[in-house]
């Protein structure tokens, strides 16, 4: 006679075993195999994390009860990046597809290990509209919301306004391990004892929000060109040194003595945030903590400014640089046009069809003495886990939270390489080093995305529509405003539990 652990074994083999998150080949047959397989494994085989996530929730059992998480509705804005069906929360059944292949063998796994029914709640059509279904469900008391998904700036919104659960508190959510990231619990665990919004495994869109540089390869043979990718590897992969490969592949196609973006070609193309972008790629976010754990404003330093002045004369001042939308940019790329485009890694899908080969990069650093090259994450692009303070059993979420992460490494973890890596542009072994790079050094800050720091962030966009260096007396200008403003803000949260 079987037991529920003992089913639940043989729908673990079937699932992991069968190779059906990362290929295409038919649902039905695979599992059958992955049962056989299950079957014959040796005794003394060494345990996995599933057996080892199984053996600690045995007891676990939660009589069938649903488990309502609320997010955005699949394919809604930024998830139509994606695809239309793109979400993190649900799919209906196996699709050959990896990513949603994923994300079921994740949620079947949880459902019959911890004897729930997962209910996706789709209360949100795009991201910056996810703030206000979990407000109104939190102010009128809803107990049948469970959980949350959504834009890390927005949850956080929701924590300073007192509707999340400090997580910290969450015992069973164990957040000391690896499936969820240690920098989001650093940099935004205020003091070290409040937190209110996690990433991890579960999620790939705080993987998505992290900023990249596209590169042609076409275009950077054409000009005899170092691979920069071998810049990166070296540590020297540089402003200076990207600039110097921008000008070179900067020309005027038609020689008319003006650089437009109908007929010629550029070494270096980004949106008006471009001083931003690379000012968090030199380490030198808005906010940065102090020695107390506490986010305080950065811009205002001398060390700051130096860095802006130099970034704004290296980079935006160069004739190898074009700013403008990403809509008139995007084209320029495809047409072998452009060196360098900085996106962000969901966009990567954007160029699926394109004919020439292409490649990433981490954002440069500001010199070879900078440690590390760093990915600032987008925080109204990332998505977060968090728990409302509506949910009456928090350790109850706090567990099945826990399985979820961590039967999302196996899974969707390695989904998301497989989403991002199955593209025509990265299948190189090069490129996956790349993408690692970005990966581990993503970098939270506390000014990015929020209502408060929208007066910094308009002086940084100053210096591009004016062309000319004024970060010095804007942030004068502003400081104190901004300083009261994000001291507002963690008062805020300094009364929270």
């Amino acid at each position: 006679m079987f037991t529920s652990k003992h089913i639940f074994s043989v729908i673990l083999a079937a699932l992991l075993l069968s190779g059906t998150v990362v290929s295409c080949g038919s649902p039905a047959v695979e599992e059958t195999e992955s049962v056989l397989a299950a079957e014959t494994v040796p005794a003394e085989t060494e345990p996995t994390l599933e057996d080892e996530i199984a053996l600690q929730y045995a007891d676990a059992d939660y009589a069938g009860d649903d488990f309502q998480i609320l997010s955005i509705a699949p394919g809604g804005k930024w998830y139509n990046n994606v695809s239309p069906t793109m979400n993190e929360i649900w799919f209906e059944s196996m699709t050959g597809e990896a990513y949603s292949d994923a994300v079921y063998t994740r949620n079947i796994l949880t459902e019959e290990l911890l004897n729930i029914r997962i209910k996706p709640d789709y209360a949100a059509a795009s991201f910056p509209e996810f703030e206000a279904p979990v407000k109104q469900r939190v102010l009128a008391g809803d107990t049948d919301m469970d959980a949350a998904l959504g834009s890390l700036s927005f949850t956080i919104n929701l924590a300073a306004a007192g509707h999340m659960t400090n997580l910290f508190r969450v015992d069973t959510m164990e957040l000391d391990k690896p499936w969820y990231d240690p920098n989001i619990i650093l940099n935004y665990g205020y003091k070290g004892e409040k937190l209110y919004a996690v990433t991890g495994a579960y999620n790939v869109y705080d993987d998505l929000s992290a900023p990249m540089i596209l590169y042609g390869k076409q275009i950077m043979t054409e000009h005899g060109l170092q691979d920069p990718a071998e810049l990166v590897i070296e540590g020297t992969w540089t402003v200076d040194n990207m600039m110097t490969m921008a000008e070179t592949a900067t020309v005027d196609l038609n020689g008319d003595g003006s650089m437009t973006l109908e007929h010629d070609s550029f070494g270096l193309m980004d949106n008006g945030d471009i001083l931003i972008h690379f000012m968090e790629g030199a380490a030198q976010p808005i906010t940065v903590r102090d020695s107390d754990g506490i986010p305080v404003v950065n811009t205002l330093t001398e060390n700051y400014v130096d860095i802006a002045e130099h970034i704004f004369n290296r980079v935006i001042a160069s004739p190898g640089t074009k700013t403008d939308s990403n809509s008139l940019l995007q084209p320029l790329f495809e047409e072998n046009r452009a060196l360098f485009y900085v996106s962000i890694l969901a966009c990567i899908s954007d160029y699926r069809d394109m004919e020439s080969d292409f490649s990433l990069l981490p954002m440069p650093k500001h010199s070879e003495e900078q440690e590390n090259y760093v990915a600032p994450i987008n925080s109204t692009w990332c998505t977060a886990l968090s728990i409302p303070v509506s949910v009456v059993d928090v350790e109850r979420t706090g567990t099945i939270l826990n399985v979820l992460s961590a039967f999302s490494l196996n899974t969707v973890d390695k989904a998301l390489h497989e989403m991002l890596l199955g593209a025509k542009l990265i299948r190189d072994e090069e490129t996956r080093t790349m993408l690692d790079f970005v990966m581990a050094n993503k970098q939270y800050c506390w000014g990015n995305g929020y209502n408060w720091s929208g007066r910094i962030s308009q002086v940084l966009r100053n210096q591009v529509t004016s062309q000319s260096f004024t970060v010095a007396s804007g942030m004068q200008s502003i400081s104190a405003s901004a300083v009261a403003d994000l001291q507002k803000f963690l008062d805020s949260i300094e009364k929270l539990p």
